[in-house]
């Protein structure tokens, strides 16, 4: 089994893994990733090439869903949602 590592974007360092089989031919690509920490999606996409019989280019869009947020109710406490802003009254 072969494997390539892919960044995602940013500077949390994680990474996506592409696992295939190391023979020519028709191949099944496994796609896998470090766990997601941050609060929004995050999006990558991977080209795929051959030129076997002319070129041909494929794209995979891998996106990975954030974590959840947990909103606690508190009457002293007042939380906004736009641009993630939470304060206390």
């Amino acid at each position: 089994m072969a494997t390539k590592t892919i960044y995602w974007s940013g500077s949390s360092g994680d990474k996506i893994t592409l696992s295939y089989s190391a023979s020519s031919g028709d191949q099944t690509v496994s796609v896998s990733s470090d766990a997601h920490t941050g609060y929004e999606a995050r999006t990558k996409d991977i080209t795929f090439q051959t030129t076997v019989g002319g070129t041909v280019t494929k794209t995979l869009t891998v996106t990975q869903a954030g974590k959840d947020i947990t909103v606690i109710s508190r009457s002293d406490v007042v939380i906004t949602f736009s641009d993630v802003a939470v304060g206390y009254e």
